[in-house]
């Protein structure tokens, strides 16, 4: 195997086992930075250079999480599976056409996602023009954003010092709970929700309470777990004195800007969306998932805990006293994880569901430092956290070198497929109705490009992940022939379907990533494939299918 494949392996196992590699890590720092400790009884020569170097690590990954993003807007394609659905879906609510179908429609395109995602997106497409620069654009913007007002958060505790390395921190572990942290989801926009949350609870102004409750509701219509985010955010508030009338305030401004989207916009079906995340909530818990779960939480955990025992051996009383001041602020995070748990550990899930708990997390560890949680830097509980640090630095920044080997990867050869896919729409658009399908497992990604075909003005058909929730859902799928029939009327093209599909010798023929892995379309769609349709072309990257003319 070439080094890449190695690399991609490597890198994989990284994703999948987070615990073991920083403990690995953070084991390496402790003994480079508690054996000079032992060996010098001299306070004054213990080194103290290691928290210069997290400040230069949190700058120069701060820089480069920025530059991810810059880039990732200009590559014209995706880097997982599901960041295409979000800006075809977009564009297609955009032509009038229903945001969420309903589980009997014909077409199969729901995913979990809350209509706020596809709205933001909807709306830079129409100002921009259709495109993959328009789609990605709202998320990217929300990282950068993300980060400079997690900086104010947190400058408002502490020093611009403080500031910097909190957030360059709160970066490395967004970057490690999920290595395509810079993709078109609305993780980004939830971080940045939490962020802006945080700062209106610590705010004095009359306004406060209406930012804190408008980012509530729009986070709920993110994903329908956003709202769990804001605990933490509802304990700083009630910290700083917040009144009854500053939180009914919140309330409702949170109660009505959920609803607005379902009531002032057309196409969007609260019922559809509903029986949808109802359909999909039995899809089961993965083991795998809730130990990567558990094993963040011990990584979070580790510094706040180590600080406490530590500051309580030093000193009983202001350790309690601190501990009693943030308590509300500790169980708030206890309780955003346990209820985040479950959805976070189901099938198609994972860590990346942390994301914005963690910032609250880093949060809490600058809020204690501000209250007086401080140790002299000569000291064996100051060299483990900042061991701790360096730990999470070093596995962020193998996670920030793999999103730049899959960047370029994908920057290759995504140029020639564009052109493949776009050469297709020009030859076929006039004669038949353009839809993508899918072929095997190994070349799933050529289908990323789908969202070209419906800004060309094509229907979307069947998103395979969607269809993959629906299959472990057991809902209905619908048949070719009703696809046809649906092309048929939603078209004057004469010629049927013309469907593209990654060059294999076995159209749909796919397994689901859910288990048991089995085709994700069953014997009978395929045999009718197989009778109805012939290949009557093909590209350098896709073979085109259609009903032969009589």
């Amino acid at each position: 195997m070439s080094l890449a494949v190695y690399t991609a392996k490597g890198y994989d196992y990284l994703q999948r086992h987070p615990f073991w590699l920083f403990d690995v890590l953070f084991i390496g720092f402790f003994i480079l930075t508690v054996l000079p400790l032992a060996r010098l009884k001299a306070k004054s020569s213990f080194p103290t250079g290691s928290g210069s170097i997290l400040h230069i690590l949190s700058l120069l990954l701060l820089t480069g999480f920025c530059a991810l993003t810059v880039w990732y807007l200009d590559i014209p394609t995706f880097l997982t599976q599901v960041e295409p659905q979000v800006p075809e879906v977009a564009w297609y609510y955009a032509q009038g056409h229903p945001l969420y179908p309903g589980t009997n429609s014909v077409e199969v395109y729901d995913l979990p996602y809350g209509p706020n995602v596809y709205l933001l997106t909807a709306l830079f497409q129409k100002i921009l023009g259709p495109s993959l620069f328009s789609s990605k654009l709202p998320t990217v913007l929300a990282y950068d954003l993300f980060l400079i007002a997690l900086f104010l958060v947190y400058k408002k505790l502490s020093t611009t010092r403080i500031a910097i390395l909190a957030t360059g921190l709160a970066a490395a572990i967004v970057l490690r709970l999920d290595m395509y942290a810079v993709t078109a989801r609305s993780d980004s926009l939830l971080c940045l929700g939490v962020a802006i949350g945080l700062w209106a609870a610590m705010s004095p102004s009359l306004v406060a309470p209406l930012i804190l409750g408008t980012a509530v509701g729009l986070c709920f219509n993110f994903k329908v777990t956003g709202f769990l985010y804001f605990l933490a955010p509802a304990a700083v508030a009630l910290r700083n004195g917040w009144g009854k009338r500053q939180i009914a305030t919140a309330l409702v401004c949170a109660v009505v800007s959920a609803i607005v989207p379902f009531v002032a916009f057309p196409n969007i079906s609260a019922v559809n969306y509903l029986l949808f995340l109802k359909a999909v909530a039995g899809h089961g818990m993965s083991h795998d998932k809730m130990l990567d779960l558990l094993s963040w939480f011990a990584v979070l955990a580790l510094p706040i805990l180590l600080a406490f025992a530590a500051f309580r051996k030093r000193d009983p009383a202001a350790a309690t006293g601190v501990l009693r001041t943030n308590r509300l602020l500790i169980v708030a995070l206890l309780l955003e994880y346990v209820l985040l748990f479950p959805p976070a550990s189901k099938y198609g899930a994972g860590t990346h569901h942390l994301m914005p708990w963690a910032v609250a997390v880093v949060f809490l560890g600058v809020q204690l430092y501000a209250d007086g949680l401080q140790f002299p830097r000569a000291t064996i509980p100051a060299a483990a956290l900042s061991a701790w640090g360096l730990g999470v630095m070093a596995s962020a920044f193998l996670a920030f070198e793999y999103s730049v080997w899959r960047l370029s990867e994908e920057t290759f050869h995504a140029e020639a497929v564009r052109s493949d896919i776009r050469h297709i729409i020009d030859t076929y658009q006039g004669s038949h109705t353009i839809l993508m399908g899918v072929g095997d497992d190994a070349n799933y990604d050529l289908t990323y490009f789908r969202p070209y075909l419906t800004f060309a003005g094509m229907p979307i058909g069947i998103d395979c992940d969607a269809l993959m929730d629906y299959k472990r859902a057991s809902l209905p799928v619908p048949s070719l022939s009703a696809l046809a029939a649906m092309a048929a009327r939603s078209s004057a093209h004469e010629q049927g379907i013309l469907w593209v599909i990654p060059r294999t010798k076995a159209p749909f023929t796919k397994n689901t990533v859910y288990p048991p892995k089995d085709a994700l379309y069953d014997k009978n769609f395929q045999d009718a494939f197989k009778r109805d349709y012939h290949r009557i072309a093909s590209t350098q990257f896709y073979d085109l299918y259609a009903i032969p003319s009589k």
